[in-house]
């Protein structure tokens, strides 16, 4: 509490009250400041899903620091060695991972127009690729040639009838990272096809090998490996690699606590033990969790701190949430959309004890079920 002349300032749930004093005695008046304005920032403050950044990336550390470095080499005019490539089950921040490099990018000298950011499905032919390359608004020699042409086919065809019209992805990738630091991340990598993938890949390397400052960075699921040997390339081995998995305990802590801290509203040490078992390390659910907790939680203040009760609240709207999206993952992998993925990553999309039945459980319950189908397709 801060004393302010006959008044002093609360914090209630993290919103300032003003509680007025008359003659050192407290009135049972509170008065809340800005209190719609707080409880809005306090009900946003955790993001799950669409790659949006969490208020605080914990456990991060080491993957921001190796695409830090390729920064600083695009910067400095150093050449890079090889592509990147972030891979981890769905849900663990590889998308969050390539949104905050893109803004480190864009703060510190390499602007959005040269920082190509796309998904593999808006890649589905070498068309769309060479039209995601050409600068956004930017009429170049490159658009130029493109808007010229007749018809934009297939690269393929183009350069069997020897038109010369339409630029390669190299060619185009080439002309842009000569005019400056060059970066292209591709997300959900590994749905690209191999047409597409194969093309990029092998035009990344023959950019690099011109001493030019480009970066190329993929993002996707485990079998993204699996992918890229479909494409009969050697990119895997030749790439840095940073598998992104569970978070540690400190850092899902930290995720979990620090938003919230700064509006002064504290976890009891049972409430949060509580949130640590329902997130076990899953960056996603540290989002859904604090969602949870804080959509039910600022509607009805109870005090500047987060008590068991509240926690269970929540642990009850965020068990709905999460059952639904394991459900979503494991159809996917009993489609087929996900067969590469390999028990090794079960971890990122265990549910805890209340998916599927009791801890204990007796080989019956949808976990165990489809433990026994990630084991088999692993």
């Amino acid at each position: 509490m801060r004393e302010l002349r006959g008044f002093a300032v609360w914090l209630f749930w993290g919103l300032p009250v003003v509680v007025v004093g008359f003659g050192g005695v407290s009135a049972a008046v509170l008065v809340p400041v800005s209190s719609a304005a707080n409880r809005q920032q306090i009900e946003s403050l955790y993001c799950p899903g669409s790659g949006v950044l969490p208020p605080v990336l914990a456990g991060r550390e080491a993957e921001s620091a190796v695409l830090d470095a390729f920064r600083r080499k695009l910067l400095g005019g150093a050449p890079i060695p090889r592509d990147g490539v972030i891979y981890g089950p769905m849900g663990n921040g590889k998308t969050v991972l390539v949104e905050s490099f893109r803004r480190a990018c864009a703060g510190q000298g390499i602007p959005d127009h040269r920082f190509v950011d796309t998904y593999a499905s808006s890649l589905s032919s070498l068309d769309r690729l060479l039209q995601a390359l050409l600068p956004v608004g930017v009429d170049s020699g490159l658009a130029k040639r493109l808007k010229e042409a007749k018809s934009v086919q297939a690269l393929s065809v183009q350069v069997a009838l020897g038109d010369s019209k339409v630029p390669t992805v190299a060619e185009v990738l080439t002309a842009r990272a000569a005019d400056g630091p060059l970066v292209m991340a591709v997300d959900e990598a590994h749905m690209l096809t191999v047409e597409v993938g194969r093309e990029l890949l092998n035009a990344s390397q023959a950019v690099r090998k011109r001493g030019l400052p480009f970066f190329f960075l993929l993002a996707g699921t485990p079998n993204l490996r699996a992918r890229v040997r479909s494409m009969g390339a050697t990119f895997w081995g030749r790439s840095e690699r940073m598998p992104v998995g569970r978070l540690s305990r400190a850092a899902t802590r930290r995720a979990l606590v620090e938003p919230l801290a700064q509006f002064g509203v504290a976890f009891e040490a049972e409430a949060l033990d509580l949130a640590m078992a329902d997130i076990v390390g899953y960056s996603y659910f540290v989002q859904l969790w604090g969602e949870s907790l804080t959509n039910t939680k600022a509607g009805a203040p109870r005090g500047a701190s987060v008590s068991v009760g509240d926690a269970e609240r929540a642990s009850s709207v965020f068990a709905l949430k999460r059952d639904d999206y394991c459900r979503d993952r494991y159809e996917e992998l009993r489609d087929g959309a996900c067969s590469a993925w390999s028990p090794r990553w079960q971890g990122g999309l265990s549910a805890g004890p209340r998916f599927g039945g009791s801890a204990s459980g007796n080989g019956t319950g949808l976990r165990a079920a489809h433990r026994s189908r990630l084991r088999l397709v692993g």
